[in-house]
């Protein structure tokens, strides 16, 4: 492969890394929610990174059943460290999809 050929696949190939597979979609978080959407998605974060906590003390011990429990804890912190993401990144996906909401 020539010096001029290879530079046009090594270029193409960079073109279809930066899409999102055959569709050619490129994705781009941009900001979507301003300081105000920022601080409360941050607060909503925190305080179900705490509800995550105490549910899981609480299946610890047994005091929910184990397997609800334990299932509730994940989505609870899963859902957290997303709601905590988006603050940081200023984009939350529910404006994404072109739903508007209060903050």
């Amino acid at each position: 492969m020539g010096d001029l050929s290879q530079a046009k696949y090594i270029n193409s190939y960079r073109q279809k890394e930066q899409t999102n597979g055959a569709a050619g979609i490129t994705m781009a978080f941009e900001c979507n929610i301003d300081a105000r959407g920022k601080a409360a998605r941050l607060r909503l974060g925190i305080r179900g990174l705490f509800l995550g906590l105490i549910l899981g003390a609480l299946t610890l011990f047994e005091v929910i059943p184990t397997t609800f429990g334990w299932v509730i804890t994940g989505c609870t912190i899963v859902g957290a460290i997303f709601v905590t993401w988006e603050a940081r990144m200023g984009w939350c996906v529910v404006r994404a999809m072109g739903l508007k909401t209060k903050i």
